[in-house]
C-alpha cells in the first residue's frame, strides 16, 4: 500500500499543477475580457479647458450606455495651447461606428454635487466612423460650442430634476399662498363669529356665551335660595307633622277625645248607622213633600189668579169710590195685565 503511494505521488503532483494551470488561465481569460484585452478598441482625444470633474476610468456614455472610457487626463505642456487638458478615450469596437463627423463630447457635472458624467452626442451630418486617433471637439471648444447652438448633434432633451423641481416650485408656491389666504379669511371669520363684528369682546359667539354662562349663575343662584327656602319650609313642616304626631299619641286633650276610640268621632260612626237612615228618612220626606209642591201647582196658580183678580175688581172699586160722588170719571178700563192674567187662567183651566 505504502510502495503505491509512493510510485503514483508524481502523477499527482503533475495533476494539482495542471488544475492550478487551468484555473490561472480560465482567471486571466475571465480578467481579459473584462478589461477587453482581446478588442481591438479605438482611441481618440478631445481637450476641455479644465480637468475638474474628468478622471481616469470615468466612463463615455451615449443615451445612458457606456462606450467607452477615459484613459488618461494630461495638462499640455505648451502654453501657447492655453493650458487645455487633453482627454484620451477608448471607444469600444462594437460602438465605433457610431462616432462619426461632428459628434462632441460633453462633461455634465450633477448640479447637486454627486457626480459627474461623460456624454457623447453624434454628429447629425456625419455618415462614416471617424477613425482612430481622430480629435472630437469637446463642449469646451468653440466647434463644440457652435455644433451644440446649431443642434447638428443627436442630442435628446435633458430630464434635469433640479430645473423641474425648480419649475413645479410656483405653482406649489402659489397654491400654498392660496392655502395660507384661505386660512386667514376662514381665522377672520371664525374671529368674527366669535368676537362679534366690531371686535368687542361682549359680542359674537363668546358674548353670547359670557351671556348664557351669567344667566346661568344667575339661575343656579336662584335655584339655590329656593332650595334654602324649600329647605326651610320642609324644617317646618317637619316640626308642624311632629307635633301632629305628639297631638295623636298623647293620651290627654282634644284630639284624642274627639278622633280616639271612645272620642265622638268613633261614637258617631259607630251608631249602628242610625245617622245615615235618619238622613235618607228626612230626604224621603222632602222628595215626597217636592212631589206635592209639583202636583199642587197648577192650583196655587190659579189661586193666585183668582187673588190677582179680586184684587183688580178691588182696586176698580176704590177708583169708582175715588171718582164718586156723582160716578163723573166713572171706571177705567182694565188694563194688559188683567188680560195677562185672564189668559193664564183659562189656560190653566
Amino acid at each position: 500500500m505504502v510502495k503505491f503511494t509512493l510510485r503514483h505521488s508524481d502523477k499527482f503532483v503533475g495533476l494539482f499543477i495542471l488544475a492550478g494551470t487551468l484555473a490561472l488561465v480560465a482567471a486571466l481569460a475571465y480578467v481579459g475580457v473584462n478589461k477587453r484585452w482581446f478588442k481591438r478598441d479605438l482611441e481618440f482625444r478631445s481637450y476641455f479647458a479644465t480637468a475638474e470633474g474628468l478622471s481616469p476610468g470615468l466612463d463615455l456614455e451615449l443615451r445612458g450606455f457606456a462606450i467607452g472610457r477615459v484613459e488618461s487626463v494630461t495638462l499640455l505642456d505648451n502654453p501657447r495651447e492655453s493650458n487645455q487638458v487633453e482627454l484620451t478615450l477608448t471607444i469600444f469596437a462594437e460602438h465605433a461606428e457610431r462616432v462619426v463627423e461632428g459628434s462632441v463630447v460633453c462633461l455634465s457635472v450633477s448640479p447637486m454635487g454627486f457626480g459627474s458624467k461623460l456624454i457623447l452626442y453624434p454628429g447629425l451630418d456625419g455618415d462614416e466612423a471617424l477613425p482612430a486617433g481622430w480629435v472630437i471637439p469637446s463642449s469646451d471648444t468653440p466647434l463644440g460650442q457652435t455644433l451644440l447652438a446649431e443642434g447638428r448633434v443627436d442630442r435628446p432633451q435633458r430630464r434635469d430634476e433640479v430645473t423641474r423641481m425648480l419649475g413645479a416650485l410656483p405653482p406649489l408656491l402659489a397654491k400654498a399662498d392660496a392655502f395660507i389666504v384661505t386660512m386667514d379669511s376662514l381665522m377672520s371669520h371664525m374671529d368674527g363669529h366669535l368676537t362679534g363684528g366690531s371686535g368687542l369682546p361682549g359680542q359674537g359667539l363668546l358674548g353670547s356665551v359670557n351671556s348664557t354662562l351669567l344667566a346661568t349663575g344667575a339661575t343656579v343662584a336662584e335655584f339655590s335660595f329656593l332650595a334654602a327656602r324649600v329647605d326651610s319650609l320642609t324644617r317646618r313642616l317637619d316640626g308642624s307633622l311632629l307635633a301632629v304626631n305628639g297631638l295623636l299619641n298623647a293620651s290627654e286633650g282634644v284630639v284624642p277625645a274627639m278622633l280616639g276610640r271612645e272620642g265622638s268621632a268613633a261614637m258617631l260612626f259607630r251608631d249602628d248607622a242610625q245617622l245615615y237612615e235618619n238622613m235618607l228618612q228626612i230626604m224621603n220626606e222632602l222628595r215626597v213633600m217636592m212631589n206635592f209642591l209639583n202636583e199642587s201647582t197648577p192650583e196655587i196658580s190659579a189661586l193666585m189668579e183668582e187673588s190677582t183678580s179680586a184684587l183688580v175688581e178691588s182696586e176698580k172699586l176704590m177708583q169708582g169710590l175715588q171718582n164718586n160722588p156723582l160716578l163723573r170719571g166713572g171706571i177705567a178700563p182694565a188694563g194688559g195685565n188683567a188680560a195677562l192674567f185672564e189668559g193664564h187662567r183659562q189656560e190653566v183651566r
